[in-house]
């Protein structure tokens, strides 16, 4: 993965966060219980791969398996947004 393909799948996990906050807030405005959880996780997995550069791996406090590991992670959490293919 190169650093613009990391930028690139920012962009869209994003905008599946996006789209998840839309969801909850709509569930909240009719009454209905609403799981932030997984918001929640996937903005902090959005937060660390902002931070991780490929470019520089000394700089990184997270190791390749680590990244790696958030990567699947917020793909699996956005598996069901429509933002196009991850």
């Amino acid at each position: 993965m190169t650093q613009t393909q990391l930028n690139n799948l920012i962009i869209k996990l994003k905008c599946c966060s996006s789209v998840k906050a839309d969801e909850m807030a709509t569930d909240a405005k009719k009454g209905h219980c609403i799981n932030y959880k997984e918001l929640v996780i996937l903005n902090d997995y959005i937060e660390a791969l902002q931070e991780y550069n490929l470019d520089d791996l000394t700089q990184n406090c997270l190791d390749e398996e680590e990244i790696t590991n958030v990567i699947n992670q917020s793909k699996s959490i956005c598996s069901l947004c429509d933002c196009g293919t991850h």
